[in-house]
């Protein structure tokens, strides 16, 4: 490979070797330097790939590849008065009769960006999902769907029905959420069978000020519970309860209206479908 090897007195030299260090050292003589005389050499790279080679008793010294020779040579059609180009026949036919510029034109395009789907939406295609999904899927569809609009740091359904002795906790995500899972929790219990029994949503952005909470949970799985947003799956129209969805610690100070609702939606969706399948 050649190298370029300059001074700083702008006296330059090309030299080939198979790095720069070899190239360096062939440079040295044309440069008048015994390189025995330097026993201590510094080198920098530069971020362009240039070597400053610097010693306690010379001048310093920058190695940089060669660049090319690159001959331009004029095309012989530079000189477009020279020439005279054919002229451009545009096919008609089966691509555009009696519309010449029809063959030129771009079919429009199919790759439009889409919008994202609205939460109510995402809604409708949740009722359709749980009329033929398993039952025992149904509470995880829901609790997945509602993360997608309700930011939190873990989630849980516990599924319970006045026929059942208590809630149990059939669906979770979150650090804990193995934990979680097959977890009972009794009627009245807790934020979450509290939530149960009044059959309606309870909010808390602070729950150790709130006596309601339950710290067994946390005590035991190491999680920190902070706010939570507990909302029934209930039918009102029939009176029928399923149990509870809940969302804990949101990223803000606290949950927002707009949290509620949209986990009430899902929530009365859910139990809507529940109640189809009774």
């Amino acid at each position: 490979m050649k190298y370029s090897v300059a001074d700083r007195d702008g006296a330059s030299v090309e030299v080939e070797g198979e790095n720069w260090v070899i190239a360096f050292g062939a440079a040295l003589a044309s440069f008048g330097v015994n390189d025995a005389d330097h026993p201590k050499l510094t080198a920098v790279r530069r971020v362009d790939g240039t070597i400053i080679v610097d010693s306690e008793v010379a001048r310093a010294f920058t190695v940089s590849p060669a660049q090319p020779d690159i001959k331009v040579q004029p095309s012989g059609r530079s000189k477009l008065e020279e020439f005279e180009l054919p002229p451009m026949e545009i096919p008609t036919g089966e691509l555009g009769v009696g519309d010449p510029l029809a063959a030129l034109r771009m079919p429009e395009s199919t790759l439009a960006i889409e919008a994202p789907e609205t939460l109510a939406e995402r809604v409708f295609d949740l009722s359709m999902d749980l009329a033929s999904a398993p039952e025992e899927d149904a509470y995880g569809m829901a609790l997945d769907l509602l993360l997608e609009f309700v930011e939190a740091e873990a989630g849980s359904v516990a599924r319970g029905t006045l026929n059942d002795p208590n809630l149990k906790f059939v669906a979770a995500t979150g650090p804990v959420a193995d934990d979680i899972l097959g977890r009972e929790v009794g009627f009245g219990e807790g934020l979450v069978g509290m939530c149960f029994d009044v059959r309606s949503t309870i909010v808390v952005d602070e729950v150790d000020q709130d006596t309601r909470h339950l710290d067994q949970f946390d005590s035991e799985t190491g999680f920190s519970t902070v706010a939570a947003l507990c909302v029934p799956i209930f039918d009102e129209v029939e009176g029928l309860i399923y149990g509870v969805i809940q969302l804990l610690n949101p990223p803000g100070h606290g949950f927002t209206m707009h949290d509620k609702e949209a986990a009430e939606l899902i929530a009365q969706t859910l139990s809507t479908a529940l109640t189809r399948r009774s």
